[in-house]
């Protein structure tokens, strides 16, 4: 019996054994599905993110991080901040038309430039952050972003911000633009060896562009550059800041240009310089300090400029008497209106208004040597005169009656009675020297002696004033 019960024990350890066996074995096979599971869903997971990255590039849209295993030597360089996203960029650009940049610093030896229609767009300007919520850092002497044939209107560049290392005057800008119908909105541009912003139709049309909130920093030449020629037209710029760049805030020769509340502060050349044709700036404002003046030049500029009561211009305008501009100040703050003649404000030859009252002190006919100058009525150059304009104010229902009006046909004034008669409006003038004076029908004079009427063109009448 003990033999028996011996064997027995022995038979139960051994099964015992084999049962922990299979359970061990079962748990290892276990682990090793759970393992697959993981696996599968890891292949899974990165299957959906290919298609999508499929879907986006079919769709024309991509994501920059997306490329960042194109860096060079990206493991033999801790820190992210100082990897180059030249290639990835380069690659993103051939490969979609629109292209996201997230969130964080991205440091480029150049941005590849865009022979087609691209869309740039950051992660910055949404309700919590700011553009500088995506940056693109660029070396020394390198431009930002360039678009240079027609093939690339109707870029769109927005929500980030550019940033150069350049400590010194050079060639590079921020944003060049060379093509039609490019739009910058919610765009820093800070730092670059020359212009912030350049748009430059030196080698095509730069026609229909639009800069909405664009803000041009610290730039070592312009902080917005707007070159002339007949194919750099109809540019729109709303609420632009230029500030503290080494040059002037907004330099415009371009053609049919509208500025909308664009501010100018501490620009080493000055606020707002004009020598285009046919441009309108609407409310501009300039700081006090460094660059407090703005100015309308030479003979071929003409526009409007309209500082209206919260527009500030400190502390002056100047405004070349060769331009045709309608100027418009309406202004508390508007320190001054200097109109000079075309040696500039420094020639002593000025008109000079200071916040909407004429100044004596700076009006002249003549220099200081009595030569004339070109606020002369004999000037041989050309004649200063100032436009003034003419009301239509009907007092009844009638479009037509009760106005006075100036006769394009012979310029003279003329005034319509609410009968429909209409009548040159009279005027006292000097006596005439004789019967076929110079004179307007309607010119009347009077001496000691005599009473003058001219009757019709430059024939006079008089008559005794002794008689009743």
């Amino acid at each position: 019996m003990g033999l028996k019960r011996i064997k027995r024990h022995m038979i139960d350890q051994e099964f015992v054994q084999q049962v922990d066996d299979s359970v061990s074995t079962l748990n290892n096979h276990a682990t090793k599905l759970n393992d697959h599971d993981d696996e599968l869903a890891a292949v899974s997971t990165q299957l959906a993110e290919t298609e999508i990255q499929i879907t986006n590039k079919t769709a024309g849209r991509v994501n920059l991080k997306e490329y960042e295993n194109l860096i060079p030597n990206k493991a033999m360089i801790p820190d992210p901040v100082n990897w180059d996203w030249e290639i990835p960029m380069q690659q993103a650009v051939n490969d979609a038309d629109d292209i996201f940049i997230p969130d964080g610093i991205f440091f480029m030896s150049s941005f590849p430039v865009l022979t087609t229609r691209k869309h740039i767009h950051g992660a910055g300007s949404s309700l919590f952050h700011s553009t500088s919520k995506t940056v693109l850092r660029f070396p020394a002497g390198v431009k930002g972003i360039t678009t240079q044939t027609n093939d690339s209107a109707f870029t769109v560049i927005e929500n980030l911000c550019l940033h150069s290392l350049s400590t010194t005057l050079g060639t590079d800008d921020g944003i060049v633009l060379g093509s039609n119908r490019v739009t910058i909105r919610n765009v820093l541009v800070q730092g670059f060896g020359r212009h912030g912003i350049n748009i430059d139709s030196t080698n095509g049309n730069v026609n229909l562009c639009n800069l909405e909130n664009v803000r041009s920093y610290q730039n070592k030449g312009r902080g917005f550059s707007l070159s002339g020629g007949v194919d750099n037209n109809v540019l729109t710029l709303h609420k632009c800041d230029a500030t503290g760049n080494g040059d002037w805030g907004f330099y415009n020769t371009a053609r049919h240009s509208i500025l909308f509340n664009c501010h100018a502060s501490q620009n080493t050349g000055g606020g707002f310089y004009d020598n285009g044709i046919s441009n309108v700036y609407y409310m501009p404002y300039v700081e006090e300090g460094v660059g407090n003046f703005s100015t309308i030049d030479a003979s071929s500029s003409y526009g409007i400029w309209i500082a209206t009561f919260y527009a500030a211009i400190y502390p002056s305008v100047h405004a070349n008497a060769r331009t045709s501009w309608f100027i418009q100040h309406q202004s508390g703050f508007t320190r001054k209106l200097t109109i000079h003649d075309n040696g500039g404000p420094s020639s002593g030859k000025n008109y000079e208004f200071d916040n909407g009252v004429f100044n004596a002190g700076a009006f002249r006919l003549r220099n200081v040597t009595d030569n004339k100058n070109i606020f002369d009525v004999n000037s041989t150059l050309t004649r200063f005169m100032f436009h003034l304009p003419i009301g239509f104010t009907p007092v009844t229902a009638s479009a037509t009656n009760n106005t006075s009006f100036l006769d394009s046909a012979d310029n003279i004034l003329k005034h319509r009675d609410n009968a429909g008669r209409t009548g040159n409006m009279s005027r006292f003038v000097a006596v005439p020297a004789s019967a076929t004076a110079t004179g307007t029908p309607g010119d009347w004079s009077a001496d000691a002696n005599y009473m003058y009427v001219c009757h019709t063109a430059n024939t006079w009448k008089r008559v005794a004033i002794a008689t009743w």
